[in-house]
């Protein structure tokens, strides 16, 4: 099975890491809160749940190691290109919307139990087309999280698929060490923005939404991940040397993540893991164990179908609510809270359906829906 467009071989470990990816953000939104136990448990609990946001950094910076990856070798002319946005589009708008329209019940009841009818339609109007067009996430970031809250990243992948043609070229290029190279100017740039604009900008109440959701300030972490698919590309590396990526950085991971409540937010949701992620798929890429417990079958199939748990999990959440509560229709937006508050029996139950919902959309609408509407896109 081949994820390229030229024919290179999946990078199965790769496709399994988006799982834990997609579990991380999950967990930041569903985790249930731990009461009554020792302070250092709860301490190490609380660094797990709020280090998760890292996992859509994650995200970014996978979807530029694949991309470079997969179009190593793509001249892009004017044929290239329109098959590479058919492509893009195909790959992920059937399930975008999918969530959207899944969401929109859940939302509109929302606001229309918190506004006058005026305001929420004013507001619910003005906020539709430029989600359904992806681009929500490139003005004000209230609207980027308007409809379907997880979609605002896909607004910023949108972003990042019309910039790629025209830089993977020029990094595909250079030699190994000015792929480091601009790789390092990436972590820069990012952690920069991250300090830099929140100190400037500090009394605007908005601040924080805005380096996280706008593309302006994520496109350092995919333009990262780009340069680190070109240097994989162009080095050879010892057999040995790919089980100590994996551990080195699985290991760095982890200690980060246990003081990452004393590290800055946004840092933390844009920055600060990026070397270690770096180091994780050139590792996992190369092979070893690690590579080999993620390409089992299984976990595979569960890290292609992320992406639907990634979009589908607010509406999924909302839907028991809705049916537990005996499918009376109610604000069960304002009361999402009530999932984590519920304890792990509910959380447990939530992933589980969660997964099996996201496997079988994966197989039964994403991967076939895909294929059609790339071939109907191509054709027309």
């Amino acid at each position: 099975m081949s994820n390229s467009p030229i024919g290179r071989p999946q990078l199965r470990a790769l496709t399994g890491l988006r799982l834990f990816a997609a579990l991380a953000i999950f967990n930041v939104h569903f985790l249930p809160n731990l009461v009554g136990v020792p302070p250092e448990v709860q301490y190490c609990y609380d660094a797990l749940r709020s280090a998760g946001v890292a996992g859509v950094s994650m995200f970014f910076a996978l979807s530029g190691f694949i991309l470079a990856y997969s179009y190593d070798s793509v001249l892009f002319n004017r044929t290239a290109l329109r098959r590479f946005y058919v492509s893009r589009i195909s790959r992920i708008y059937p399930v975008y919307m999918l969530g959207m329209l899944w969401f929109a019940p859940f939302i509109l009841i929302h606001r229309f139990s918190v506004e006058g009818s005026h305001d929420a339609i004013i507001k619910s109007a003005t906020s539709f087309l430029p989600t359904a067009l992806l681009v929500q996430s490139w003005t004000h970031p209230r609207l980027a999280v308007s409809w379907n809250g997880p979609g605002w990243s896909l607004s910023v992948e949108a972003a990042f698929y019309l910039l790629f043609p025209f830089v993977a070229p020029t990094i595909r290029k250079m030699q190994t060490s000015a792929q480091l190279k601009i790789a390092g100017l990436a972590l820069i740039c990012s952690a920069t923005m991250s300090i830099v604009f929140p100190i400037v900008c500090g009394g605007w109440r908005y601040i924080d939404e805005f380096v996280r959701f706008n593309p302006i300030f994520q496109i350092p972490t995919f333009v990262f991940g780009v340069a680190l698919g070109g240097y994989y590309l162009n080095t050879k590396v010892d057999r040995v040397t790919p089980n100590i990526l994996t551990v080195a950085a699985l290991t760095g991971i982890l200690m980060v993540v246990l003081v990452s409540p004393m590290l800055p937010r946004l840092l933390v949701h844009n920055t600060i893991f990026l070397p270690l992620f770096g180091m994780l798929f050139v590792g996992l890429a190369r092979g070893g164990v690690g590579s080999r417990l993620l390409s089992h079958p299984i976990i595979v199939l569960l890290g292609e179908s992320s992406y639907a748990l990634y979009i589908l999990q607010f509406s999924i959440g909302l839907t028991m609510l809705y049916i537990v509560n005996g499918f009376i229709l109610q604000d069960y937006f304002s009361n999402m809270e009530s999932i984590r508050a519920s304890g792990f029996g509910s959380y447990w139950m939530l992933l589980l359906i969660s997964s099996l919902i996201s496997i079988l959309v994966f197989k039964r609408f994403e991967a076939p829906l895909r294929e059609r509407l790339r071939g109907a896109l191509l054709r027309s």
